[in-house]
């Protein structure tokens, strides 16, 4: 596990949770993911889960019901400030980089529209701001963000005249 991620797999959170015995399974966390006891956010139809690192104290107290162990410090570091230039959108492969699943993962999720993306012409990418929310959502909740409810929820409150007709829609007009 890299220092500084700013998301975490639950292979990388069984460690941090068990650094030297197996007090908490893997089974366990996902179990407890979805039950929505740990914040942890769903990207595509998979067993995909991914929790974000400002999580750790919480999931350790959840779960252990104690202190952080010595390895939580090496997670929690957050990662460097991002500049005031942050990118608004990502490339598929970066976002996927960023929420630490693979691009097909993340492919699969946007064409089954589990994912919110953004297209500009043949291009395909994704919104910061969407990645952000669901993080935020995660952690005000303490529990499970599907990101593809999240995805149907924010195309519900985009306004009708910011959308685009689909090449369906057109012929039908």
């Amino acid at each position: 596990m890299g220092q500084g991620q700013r998301f975490l797999l639950v292979a990388e959170l069984a460690e941090l949770v068990n650094p030297a015995s197996g007090v908490v399974s893997m089974n366990t966390l996902y179990r407890m993911i979805q039950a929505a006891e740990l914040p942890a956010i769903k990207v595509g139809d998979r067993r995909k889960y991914v929790v974000p690192a400002a999580a750790v104290d919480v999931v350790v107290a959840r779960v252990l019901g104690e202190a952080p162990p010595a390895s939580v410090g090496l997670a929690r570091d957050p990662a460097p400030a991002a500049p005031s230039g942050q990118p608004k959108v990502l490339s598929v492969p970066a976002a996927a980089r960023l929420l630490r699943v693979c691009r097909a993962t993340l492919e699969r999720a946007y064409l089954a529209g589990q994912f919110p993306v953004v297209r500009f012409g043949g291009r395909v990418t994704v919104p910061t701001r969407a990645i952000d929310e669901m993080e935020a959502a995660a952690l005000k909740s303490g529990g499970l963000v599907y990101a593809a409810d999240w995805c149907a929820a924010a195309r519900d409150d985009v306004p009708a005249a910011l959308v685009v007709p689909s090449r369906s829609d057109e012929a039908v007009a």
